[in-house]
């Protein structure tokens, strides 16, 4: 299943939200109920089944209080899409400072000649 910009979004709305639950109402209000439906087709979202019938068997429908959560697939789709990695640190932040330092120490060092 191709993962569009679309689904990372709400796969990342997902895994940002962990510690408190996102239903599928939330969800479906937020973004698109066809790509949400899609994600849980697709093995991405799960959800937990809220409503039991009278034998105490819990329904597959999806309702709107249905608990939503990552999948490990998921998960995995989360991670790789992440743009603060190792590439990201060392391009962005540890490069910059170096050649920053080390051009204000070639500075002083070249000053100090004078």
């Amino acid at each position: 299943m191709p993962v569009t910009k679309s689904d990372i979004k709400i796969l990342n709305y997902v895994h940002h939200r962990h510690f408190r639950p996102v239903t599928y109402m939330s969800l479906s209000g937020k973004f698109s109920k066809h790509e949400v439906d899609n994600l849980i087709k697709g093995e991405l979202l799960s959800y937990v089944p809220i409503i039991v019938d009278y034998q105490g068997i819990p329904s597959e429908k999806l309702a709107a209080e249905s608990a939503i959560s990552l999948t490990k697939d998921g998960i995995y789709v989360v991670e790789q899409n992440q743009w603060f990695d190792t590439q990201y640190l060392l391009t962005q932040i540890i490069v910059p400072i170096l050649v920053g330092v080390a051009s204000a120490v070639i500075t002083t060092v070249l000053l100090r000649l004078l």
